[in-house]
């Protein structure tokens, strides 16, 4: 091999190699965006269910007394 063909396939070599560390630059790049939106989400959804589930249950009691309060009122 002489000496510019070496020259070439190392160049095409360390090309090859950019390209490589590009991509995964890329890959990496968008698992931390897919971590961080997963971390929002996460967190809305901590926040969001418990205060749901209150909600829920303030409903379900108010119907509770709504219907007891008015088979009270139909029985007498």
């Amino acid at each position: 091999m002489d000496k510019s063909a070496f020259i070439s396939k190392i160049a095409a070599q360390s090309q090859a190699k950019q390209n490589t560390k590009a991509k995964l630059q890329k890959c990496n790049d968008a698992v931390n965006d897919n971590a961080l939106v997963l971390d929002l989400v996460l967190a809305n959804f901590n926040d969001v269910v418990p205060r749901t589930y209150r909600l829920l249950k303030r409903i379900i009691i108010q119907l509770y007394y709504s219907i007891n309060f008015a088979n009270e009122k139909n029985s007498k």
